[in-house]
């Protein structure tokens, strides 16, 4: 089954008619298809720098120095490496002994 639902006349002055038949259709008028541009949109635009690209001065009173901060950051000597790691393990097992017989006794720690 067709329907007939427009007629058009040409510059000629012959019709052309838009049959329409049964079920569902994509419609493929000019008028209904998605425009593809030729180009290319323009890349973004750099944001201004502004409070965040301009360098600070340093503080006056200068950059906080915690007093301990080179014990951690010492190097024992060559030679030293192995005597270093001796002691520390040795005193972090004597530590650990210590508070466990501590907590043993009840002692708040």
């Amino acid at each position: 089954m067709e329907i007939i639902v427009a007629k058009r006349y040409d510059a000629v002055g012959s019709y052309a008619t838009a049959v329409v038949e049964d079920g569902c259709a994509t419609p493929r008028h000019d008028g209904c298809r998605i425009r593809c541009d030729l180009m290319c949109p323009p890349p973004p635009k750099k944001k201004p720098l502004g409070f965040e690209g301009q360098r600070r001065d340093p503080p006056k009173e200068g950059f906080f120095q915690p007093p301990d901060l080179e014990l951690l950051f010492t190097v024992p000597p060559r030679g030293q490496a192995c005597d270093a790691y001796v002691d520390w393990e040795m005193s972090y097992f004597l530590l650990r002994g210590a508070m466990e017989s501590l907590l043993q006794r009840g002692s708040p720690v």
